[in-house]
């Protein structure tokens, strides 16, 4: 019944744009397909600093999530724009 009433004010699309306000993100509309393979190495890029217990538990949701589509990988996840390279030996 609210549901109903609801929908009389307020349309899907205002609503998906109040959250995307809200929150500074794009929903589906900006995701991009993860093609992964077994083996990957998934880096996760994230902007502040986490806790040594938070770090492991998005790192692990993150590794978990992909795992459930039959794929092992293993996730980084690098704090305060850290990134990395590999330099080949010439």
């Amino acid at each position: 019944m609210l549901k109903k009433w609801f929908k009389k004010f307020v349309t899907e699309k205002e609503v998906d744009r109040k959250i995307s306000e809200a929150l500074g993100v794009k929903w589906l509309q900006s995701m991009q397909k993860l093609d992964v393979k077994d083996g990957d190495i998934v880096v996760i890029r994230h902007p502040g600093v986490l806790s040594v217990d938070a770090h492991r538990k998005y790192r692990d949701a993150i590794k978990e999530a992909i795992q459930k589509y039959g794929v092992d990988v293993h996730v980084m996840v690098f704090e305060e724009g850290a990134e990395i390279e590999v330099w080949e030996k010439q």
